[in-house]
């Protein structure tokens, strides 16, 4: 530091008196003013001064360490190693207190840059017994992360969000070891925890012995104590899948025996109780009942499951689809199952509760609704119906109850959950009564009750952990509520256990992308065009990765073959793969559909004025805004953006409503934001300010948002 200004000494500078600086040193904020004029979105700067000047006494300026910066870029985070006016300390070590805690904090996966720095700061402060605290200023408008937040475990995740994981956190570091010591370390620390069982099970089969808990692996858990807050979903459930994970491949009875006593109900109980069964097993398997031969059709009900075997914990050989046909060559004399000749040339096993030897009737046409008589001026009006009693609820509406309860049912959402219950009730079988579930749930979720409909589906799986339908459905539930990484799991139970089902591999490509990993969603969305051929829905997902991609002359043809025979329709992604593919009568053609269809659908509005503008129709673009405006609820998001694009309120203004509101929010918005600031400067010329926006856009990490791929897709465009 040099009369309040910081230095950066070259390696051979010669330095002898104060002004040599100006020659042979560079000063610190000119490093910096470069940075700002780059525009880059991020910029870091750590200042680590370790030494004092040795020839301050002979200089005017006396002060010690380094002056705090007084030029901040937006967008730059600078660090100090130490107070600004003080010096920091060498260590005894190959390196400093300050760049051993930086290293050692600086790969930790999942942390933002602040909080690297903050943990930085209590590591110093420690090593140097409170004689040095490191410092940083920060005008970051984004989140920052060295290591993906997308690389922390489970474990960390958990104990992130819920003090009461340690536990797991403890457990994961251990459950591979060999040492009876680490296992014995857990039990000390948490004697009824989550995993003490297992530990003491671990003990037992390492040759040791804890006292504490010797009844610990065999002892039904009966209370809750040891269990996380019944209110976290997701914890309990990363509790039970790092449990499963622990014992699944263990290859010991007593094992699969401790996850059963914790979870007697768990999502992975008929696994367990498989496994148990295999690991216990003794003597000739029981015999076949006697079949008497047939040779005939039979047509499934609905959706059922083919076995090796005719018993319900017998291998699924397939699923069956509702109303197929099979060729039946036995049935025994119960008519419990039936036997059945594959395609393949197997045999398969059926229960009768799910089969028919009547074919199903061709579908009937809906009989036209008669009008509602006009009502009467002297009618007195009728009261508000109170809710239907259970003996109300209980009548069918029409028909039959297996009629009324399947999916494809034209009954309205609450007679299908009344006829699909009481199914569930009277189920002769595990088949028939996880199909009824199975399609309770579906009725559930269009009667808009997901959380009663997850409850459902989840009591398919504890019948039959391998129903592809319950998976993919739940699957389907926990997109719509954004939490893809659980949808994601779920769509893959799906497809590995129907691995010709297209519309589970779609789904796990939708989510795999809505997590940020494209190359994933791209592999999984193009094996399903080729299991799905011609489907929209899967043209248009295609279309956006392939932006995401920066390969536009892809994402074009995806909107044309999304376009293929049907000509009103329209999508936000075919909008902008024809704006960035440079056929902009095509994305204006887009997005007057879409004005048309949807007249508050502000984005429509937005790329139509994008395609203006990339004309040079400056004033017809600030008119469709202008139009937009008087659509859309004013006052509302994204109302405040267009009033931006249409120059009716200032850049700050809109980063201050940005500001407002929950993390979620801010950081979506700024992602919306960032990439239409970008495009409008691309528009203008103005590529330096174009490139930095783009980068903050991308910084938010909004992988779901059409804006987060066209970033990408213009990023890599100015960066040719």
């Amino acid at each position: 530091q040099v009369q309040g200004e910081n230095f950066l000494i070259p390696v051979k500078a010669r330095i002898d008196r104060e002004s040599d600086v100006d020659v042979e040193a560079v000063s610190a904020d000119l490093v910096l003013k470069q940075m700002d004029f780059a525009q880059s979105a991020v910029n870091i700067v750590i200042l680590d001064a370790c030494r004092n000047n040795p020839l301050t006494r002979s200089w005017r300026s006396e002060v010690k360490g380094l002056a705090e910066m007084t030029r901040k870029p937006r967008g730059s985070f600078i660090a100090y190693s130490t107070a600004p006016g003080e010096v920091a300390a060498d260590g005894r070590g190959a390196n400093s207190p300050y760049a051993t805690a930086l290293a050692q904090s600086i790969v930790e996966p999942g942390q933002g840059i602040e909080e690297i720095f903050r943990d930085v700061r209590a590591k110093v402060l420690a090593a140097t017994d409170d004689r040095q605290t490191p410092w940083d200023s920060s005008s970051l408008t984004a989140p920052f992360f060295f290591q993906a937040p997308v690389a922390a475990s489970s474990a960390q995740t958990a104990l992130l969000s819920n003090p009461d994981a340690a536990d797991m956190l403890f457990w994961d570091s251990i459950r591979d070891s060999k040492s009876p010591d680490d296992y014995q370390a857990y039990l000390d620390k948490y004697p009824h925890g989550v995993y003490a069982g297992l530990a003491a099970n671990r003990l037992k089969a390492l040759g040791a012995a804890s006292a504490a808990v010797a009844s610990a692996a065999t002892a039904p858990d009966t209370t809750e104590r040891n269990m996380p807050p019944a209110k976290d979903d997701d914890l309990t459930a990363r509790y039970e899948d790092m449990f499963w994970d622990s014992v699944k491949s263990s290859g010991r009875a007593e094992d699969i025996q401790a996850y059963l006593n914790k979870y007697p109900h768990g999502r992975y109980a008929g696994d367990a109780q498989r496994a148990l069964k295999d690991l216990t097993k003794t003597g000739t398997p029981a015999p076949l009942p006697a079949f008497e031969s047939v040779d005939q059709p039979v047509y499934v009900r609905d959706r059922a499951r083919l076995r090796a075997v005719p018993d319900l914990s017998g291998e699924v050989l397939r699923l069956v689809a509702a109303n197929a046909a099979l060729k039946a060559t036995g049935k025994t004399a119960d008519g419990a199952w039936w036997r059945v000749a594959m395609e393949d040339g197997r045999t398969g096993y059926i229960a009768g509760s799910v089969v028919t030897d009547q074919p199903p009737p061709p579908p009937v046409p809906a009989a036209a609704t008669p009008p509602a008589p006009e009502a009467s001026i002297t009618t007195p009006p009728q009261q508000a119906s109170a809710a239907p009693s259970p003996a109300a609820s209980a009548a069918p509406a029409s028909g039959k109850d297996e009629d009324l309860c399947p999916s494809d049912s034209k009954a309205a959402p609450a007679d299908r959950v009344a006829a699909c219950q009481r199914l569930v009730a009277t189920a002769g079988d595990d088949d028939a009564k996880v199909t009824a579930l199975v399609n309770l749930g579906n009725s559930l979720y269009d009667a808009s009750r997901s959380d009663e409909a997850l409850k459902s589906y989840q009591a398919a799986l504890q019948l039959d952990p391998k129903s592809a339908a319950a998976y993919f459905d739940i699957g389907l539930i926990r997109s719509d509520q954004a939490r893809y990484a659980e949808a994601r799991a779920a769509f893959d139970k799906a497809a590995a256990l129907e691995p010709d089902d297209g519309d589970a591999v779609y789904q796990r490509g939708v989510a795999r992308g809505n997590l940020g990993d494209f190359d994933g969603a791209l592999t999984d969305v193009e094996r399903a065009i080729d299991m799905k051929t011609g489907a929209t829905d899967v043209y248009e997902e295609l279309s956006f990765l392939k932006l995401a991609a920066a390969d536009t002359d892809a994402a074009v043809k995806a909107a044309d073959k999304a376009a293929d025979g049907d000509q009103g329709y329209w999508s936000l992604s075919a909008m902008v793969a024809y704006y960035f593919g440079g056929r902009m009568d095509k994305a204006a053609e887009q997005a007057e559909r879409s004005i048309k269809d949807k007249p508050d659908f502000a984005y429509g509005w937005v790329w139509k004025s994008l395609t203006q503008r990339a004309r040079g129709d400056i004033a017809g673009a600030n008119q469709t805004l202008g139009d937009a405006l008087q659509s859309i609820k004013p006052g509302e998001w994204p109302a405040p953006m267009l009033q931006f694009m249409a120059g009716k309120i200032s850049e700050s203004r809109l980063q201050e409503i940005v500001a407002a509101g929950d993390l979620k929010t801010r950081t979506e918005r700024l992602c919306e934001t960032s990439y239409y600031r970008g495009e409008l400067a691309y528009l203008a010329g103005d590529k330096a300010a174009a490139r930095a926006a783009m980068q903050v856009a991308l910084g938010t990490r909004v992988y779901y948002y059409v804006e987060y791929a066209t970033a990408k897709a213009r990023l890599a465009q100015l960066n040719e």
